[in-house]
């Protein structure tokens, strides 16, 4: 009768690699659902998505189920949507993982990621969840962004590849192309003074 005041509940899960079972769950576990929002913002998977478990009716009547127009990152807009959209979900306050991803040495996650069209595909996800996240993580939000389109994307794929990505759209709506034009020029004079204190300290 409890599980009737809830549209879905997220259980705890571990990773399954190499033939050994890892349960990275977070020392604050159970979170709320507004800190799981704040972890995925972090880069920091706070579950899996094998170990919710939705009501039939909410999952494909109100939520609308999966987006199947997105190439990557369905799972972040999907909890996004859903946890931002309808907060009817619960957190299972429970310390054990029931619930094992496997992670192959190679992936195609992995290698993907290596690609400026993942990055374009990942862009299209992240827009659709902006409306959500910036109405109460808006910090998290821009860092987030910082990270995974500008320091993460130079590191990958060279200098300019931020640039490419900033007038591909669709464009971020709360954040203007000036703006982001600007944190790729001090990412970029970061990056010159670490070149230069580097060549400085070889000459010494």
């Amino acid at each position: 009768e409890l599980n009737n005041d809830f549209a879905y509940w997220i259980f705890p899960s571990g990773l399954y690699q190499q033939g050994k079972k890892k349960e990275p769950i977070p020392e604050d576990w159970p979170l709320t659902l507004q800190e799981g929002v704040k972890a995925f913002l972090a880069f920091r998977m706070p579950w899996q998505i094998g170990s919710t478990v939705w009501k039939k009716a909410f999952f494909i009547k109100k939520l609308e189920g999966w987006n199947p127009h997105l190439r990557c990152f369905q799972d972040f807009e999907l909890y996004v949507r859903a946890i931002c959209g309808y907060p009817t979900g619960c957190i299972a306050p429970l310390r054990d993982a029931d619930f094992f991803y496997r992670v192959h040495t190679k992936n195609s996650i992995s290698s993907a990621s290596k690609s400026l069209q993942y990055y374009k595909d990942a862009k299209e996800a992240v827009c659709l969840s902006e409306t959500y996240l910036v109405r109460k993580y808006q910090k998290e939000w821009e860092a987030f962004v910082k990270r995974l389109f500008l320091y993460q994307l130079l590191f990958v794929k060279g200098i300019f590849a931020p640039l490419s990505i900033i007038f591909t759209q669709p464009k971020f709506r709360t954040i203007s192309r000036f703006r982001l034009i600007g944190w790729v020029i001090v990412i970029w004079w970061q990056r010159l003074k670490i070149f230069m204190n580097k060549l400085f300290i070889k000459k010494i």
